[in-house]
């Protein structure tokens, strides 16, 4: 299901169809609209639990992993991340996924 953005800017949107122009604003998704709203609450200081975080992140590396092949683009805005943060998430993950050095070498043709 696809979510209208306000009222007011979708009746816009209809007046300018009914006047040959083209729609105004695009529909957002029900996906997109909850990521958002997830992304702000988890910025702002929310909490999950171990096993809906690690649910999460899956999905989010899943989900990235396949963006890659199609359209390859950085994970997070340059400077969103603090260095710190990058390095211990890098590490937490090879750990988890029992990435081993030589693996890790092969990946980045060393």
């Amino acid at each position: 299901m696809m979510r209208p953005y306000p009222r007011s800017v979708k009746r816009m949107s209809r007046d300018l169809d009914r006047l040959g122009g083209g729609p105004i604003v695009d529909r957002v998704s029900d996906q997109e609209v909850a990521a958002t709203r997830l992304a702000e609450a988890l910025e702002t200081g929310a909490e999950l639990t171990a096993a809906s975080r690690q649910r999460l992140f899956a999905a989010l590396v899943m989900c990235y992993a396949r963006s890659q092949r199609d359209e390859p683009a950085p994970p997070f805005a340059a400077g969103s991340v603090a260095v710190e943060d990058v390095a211990v998430t890098a590490a937490a993950m090879l750990r988890a996924a029992e990435v081993t050095s030589f693996e890790l070498a092969a990946l980045f043709n060393v």
